[in-house]
């Protein structure tokens, strides 16, 4: 079982960080974060969480590729992407086709990230549940 109210953020824009982790705070979770890929891979490694929510442009490792390893390792974390680079239909596509369940644009409102992660820990509760009962 993974722990849900554990989130995972992962961006080199503090406020970015500060935003996101005050909406999700407020609603209960548990925030983490990582300013760059190298520390983003460590916490996953020693750690469970519900969700990640990670930048396209992290470095040294973009988020695209932090998404494939993720998905070699059949972790099956939820993963929204944040952007700042609008909705490019050939970024969208990018963001499914490595395993990402979401994006968001960033400035993002509120609101919108609150719901987008909400959905998209509820789908994966669902899943866990239906794979418990098979």
């Amino acid at each position: 079982m993974f722990e849900e109210k554990n989130i995972l953020i992962a961006d080199n824009d503090i406020k970015t960080v500060e935003c996101a982790a005050a909406v999700l705070k407020i609603r209960g979770y548990e925030i983490f974060f990582a300013d760059n890929s190298v520390k983003t891979e460590i916490l996953l490694k020693k750690n469970i969480y519900g969700l990640l929510l990670i930048n396209i442009n992290l470095t040294p490792v973009n988020g695209f590729e932090i998404c494939r390893k993720i998905r070699g390792l059949n972790n099956r974390i939820p993963v929204i992407f944040l952007t700042d680079e609008g909705r490019d239909i050939k970024k969208i596509t990018e963001y499914y086709s490595v395993g990402g369940q979401d994006y968001i644009v960033k400035p993002f409102i509120p609101e919108e990230l609150a719901a987008r992660v909400e959905c998209q820990l509820k789908v994966r509760d669902y899943n866990e549940r239906l794979c418990a009962a098979i």
